[in-house]
């Protein structure tokens, strides 16, 4: 399964041609392979970057630094994994925040709920007023939405519409949080990572009666003991 972790980062396509102004196109094949391995598995080794792009040119090796360890990595590219982090980060404090508001004494979600949208350097905010309509349901209920609408914005889409949060709150309530969490460990592995496809798989699984992660496993223990083949059985 695919890991917990922030599939993007911001990429400044003209600072890339900028910087690459000198390369011929070999040596910027090598260029935004090594910056992509970097944001994929950090630092790098010398035997690392031989293996991935083979010899390094001049050019291509002065865009890179070395740490402590001996390893390569390029500066610019550590500062956006360091600024994207640091954003995921506060987008699961701030839906956090809005799921666990202690509730008033009739039993209401005191507060508002709107998260407000948070910039990173860029002229574009990635929560654009995102709001969810006042919980009276338990504070399981409250945090399983917290959780799965955390991952979803960290993991799948940091600028989701209204609609698609709306559908994926009623799969939560519908299927809870692990089934949905599922869903969005296959559309990450199967890099279709679009609300349309992850809402196919869970409309796919409440179809056929999954309630829970147990009735999914049954499910396809069924199909496997039939011999069938499913597409979603991860």
């Amino acid at each position: 399964m695919a890991k917990n972790k922030d599939p993007a980062v911001l990429f400044y396509t003209s600072d890339f041609l900028g910087g690459a102004a000198l390369m011929n196109m070999k040596e910027r094949g090598q260029y935004i392979t090594l910056l992509c391995l970097q944001r994929e598995r950090g630092h790098m080794t010398e035997g690392e970057v031989a293996r991935a792009v083979g010899r390094l040119s001049e050019e291509v090796r002065g865009k890179f630094e070395t740490d402590e360890d001996g390893k390569l990595f390029n500066r610019r590219m550590e500062e956006e994994i360091k600024k994207r982090e640091a954003h995921s980060q506060r987008q699961r404090e701030n839906v956090a925040k809005r799921w666990n508001k202690q509730k008033d004494d009739d039993g209401m979600s005191s507060g508002n709920t709107m998260v407000l949208p948070l910039g990173n350097g860029t002229s574009s905010s990635y929560i654009d007023n995102l709001s969810l309509e006042q919980e009276t349901s338990s504070a399981r209920t409250r945090e399983a939405i917290a959780t799965v609408m955390s991952a979803y914005l960290d993991k799948i889409n940091a600028n989701p519409s209204q609609q698609s949060l709306d559908e994926l709150k009623g799969y939560v309530e519908q299927m809870g949080p692990e089934c949905c969490q599922r869903a969005f460990d296959i559309a990450l592995d199967e890099k279709k990572t679009s609300w349309s496809y992850i809402r196919a798989i869970l409309r796919n699984k409440l179809a056929q009666g999954v309630r829970c992660l147990a009735d999914w496993d049954a499910v396809e223990d069924k199909r496997k003991g039939d011999g069938e083949d499913d597409y979603w059985a991860k």
